[in-house]
């Protein structure tokens, strides 16, 4: 074997092992192109799990079984409910036969009456109220006096002598601070469902206006837990610019607070 079968050899030898390392590569290169899928679909549904504001809709592996969905017949069928019938009814209605069949045109005989029962909301409308208020100035002092009915809110005349009632007023802050509703959408559930039109700058000032009110019995509240002779911590959560919190609120036996999260009675 001269110098050149050697030299042949050697090189042969060189690339079955490049050829080898070549294989390994692309099996790594494979397993971690694997790897980045993975990677990439465990973070785009992180992505959506965080934009839910339930549980996610489907689970990630479904049942190998799953069991027929709806009502079962027989005696698996499950608690039987129904509507209650009313106890009190309001207006009765009658719902007479017509004087011919229908189908045919003969002459129908009444063999007896069924009873249905439907619970409605009657039609919302708006009551306008006008207080005529007597004033005049006392004989002896020269005050000016006013008289107030007990429907009155504001001894407010002139300008501001148009108002909100105090149950458009309540309702407004249960659909902004228990609902969550904005102050648009506020005026908007107004708007449509018993025609008071009111701007939401308008339910801004007036839920101001409550929260004024308030603030003496807020205070009082205030008062009584921490007077009270135990305190326990009452968490709850909270999601400020999208960050997750837990808020111990002071509790006592007969009144919390807020004043740990610097709520007052304008923003709770």
């Amino acid at each position: 074997m001269d110098w050149r079968d050697a030299e042949i050899e050697r090189l042969s030898e060189e690339n079955a092992a490049l050829r080898q390392e070549i294989t390994e590569l692309r099996s790594m290169l494979e397993e971690q192109r694997q790897q980045v899928q993975r990677l990439e679909k465990e973070l785009e549904e992180a992505r959506r799990a965080g934009k839910r504001q339930a549980a996610p809709f489907s689970r990630r592996r479904p049942k190998a079984n799953p069991a027929k969905p709806g009502r079962k017949a027989g005696a698996k069928y499950g608690r039987r409910c129904r509507r209650p019938i009313p106890e009190r009814v309001d207006q009765v209605l009658e719902a007479e036969l017509p004087g011919r069949c229908p189908d045919c045109g003969g002459r129908i005989e009444e063999t007896g009456v069924y009873r249905q029962y439907q619970t409605e909301i009657p039609k919302p409308q708006v009551e306008r109220i006008e207080f005529r208020i007597h004033c005049g100035r006392c004989q002896r002092c020269g005050g000016w006096i006013q008289g107030r009915h007990c429907r009155q809110t504001s001894d407010a005349v002139g300008s501001a002598a148009s108002q909100v009632g105090p149950r458009a007023v309540s309702y407004a802050a249960m659909l902004n601070k228990r609902m969550g509703l904005s102050y648009g959408k506020v005026a908007e559930v107004m708007a449509n469902l018993f025609g008071l039109q009111v701007s939401r700058g308008g339910w801004s000032q007036a839920l101001h206006r409550v929260a004024k009110k308030a603030e003496p019995t807020y205070a009082k509240m205030i008062e009584q837990v921490r007077g009270s002779p135990s305190v326990t911590v009452d968490e709850t959560g909270s999601h400020p610019s999208d960050e997750d919190l837990s808020l111990g609120t002071p509790a006592g036996k007969s009144a919390d607070s807020c004043s740990g999260c610097g709520s007052t009675p304008a923003n709770k």
